[in-house]
């Protein structure tokens, strides 16, 4: 649903709208457009893959064309008839965990407050929905002091504006590293599930953030896996038809990690890879053989699935190992011109 929160009028004269849009609902398709078309308009040569998995998510979302497992808000700042600011939140309907970002102004009309209309009715919203945390990460300077003020929360320390990762919790959830804590404790999976769209938030936001996952020092992707850098882009290409993605909760249904299969990007072969909290990696045999039989099941396929690992990736290989037989070494590889690495390469037994 599309609704004006505000008309007013900015210092010299200009008149200021700004709408939210909460999904599910129609969307008018100008806003649609500008949500689209203003991803990456700045840096559009930087991170282009990025940009275009967003504009996927968004033109999903926005279409109404998305699993129920989501709900987005987004604000819009309109100055004299244009759309020219925007933000997002949006949060898991299962978990209650959320993503805040993609926080744009066209150049013409910043430092005129725009942001500030914005991001106060979105924590205020927030703060009266059922999400329980939005996560995001933000650079050093005026935003983040805003964030700060608005209500975010470093969740490592520093003086207010110094960025990095932040959170915005409901007032009764504690500090995110007490609530992380508390949701990880444990070492066993009891659930592993096919994967859905509100998974992203679990997995790349507030599973990535804690120290275990943000410092871990053996999580690499080797060649076409370097190209899937998260959940979000696995979610797409779930949908594109490529391949199959599942998640790991432990007892208290907290996501532990996630494994996915798809079609290689180049060839017929399919890629497995995954991510994995390492206090659960002695139970993570069943992320990895769950993945492989949701994606037989799913596709009907019996073409093999091989895993890259870069030898230096001691979980990945141990895991790897008790699931796969090791096919062959590369020796010396080129990885994104990196220094040369061993990669050893996993194919399916069955």
């Amino acid at each position: 649903m599309l609704t004006t929160l505000n008309e007013s009028q900015l210092a010299g004269g200009s008149r200021l709208r700004v709408y939210r849009f909460v999904t599910p609902g129609e969307c008018p398709s100008r806003f649609i457009e500008y949500q689209i078309w203003s991803m990456g308009f700045e840096r559009w040569r930087e991170t282009a893959l990025d940009h275009h998995y967003w504009r996927l998510y968004y033109r999903d979302h926005l279409a109404n064309d998305v699993s129920s497992s989501v709900v987005d808000y987004l604000y819009f700042a309109e100055v004299d008839g244009v759309l020219c600011s925007r933000l997002w939140f949006a949060y898991s309907r299962r978990s209650g965990l959320g993503n805040f970002g993609n926080v744009f102004t066209e150049p013409a009309y910043r430092r005129r407050g725009l942001m500030k209309a914005l991001l106060y009715p979105c924590v205020e919203d927030f703060m009266s929905s059922d999400a329980l945390m939005l996560c995001c990460g933000a650079g050093a300077g005026h935003a983040a002091r805003e964030y700060c003020r608005a209500g975010f929360e470093q969740i490592y320390g520093g003086e207010p504006g110094t960025g990095g990762s932040m959170s915005l919790h409901r007032p009764d959830l504690g500090r995110f590293l007490d609530y992380a804590s508390s949701r990880f404790a444990g070492d066993s999976i009891s659930l592993v599930r096919a994967g859905e769209a509100g998974d992203q938030f679990d997995v790349d936001k507030f599973l990535y953030y804690i120290p275990e996952m943000l410092h871990h020092p053996g999580d690499h992707r080797a060649f076409a896996g370097m190209r899937i850098q998260d959940y979000r882009f696995v979610w797409q290409e779930v949908l594109n038809g490529n391949g199959v993605v599942v998640v790991a909760e432990n007892e208290l249904g907290a996501i532990v990690g996630y494994a996915y299969v798809l079609r290689a990007f180049t060839g017929n072969g399919y890629l497995l890879d995954f991510r994995l909290h390492p206090s659960y990696v002695a139970d993570g045999s069943r992320l990895l053989l769950g993945a492989l039989s949701r994606f037989r099941e799913v596709t009907g396929s019996s073409n093999p699935v091989r895993a890259y690992v870069m030898s230096c990736d001691a979980y990945k290989v141990e895991l790897s190992d008790s699931v796969f037989d090791c096919e062959t070494v590369l020796k010396d590889a080129e990885i994104a011109g990196g220094k040369p690495v061993d990669v050893m390469v996993f194919k399916s037994r069955d």
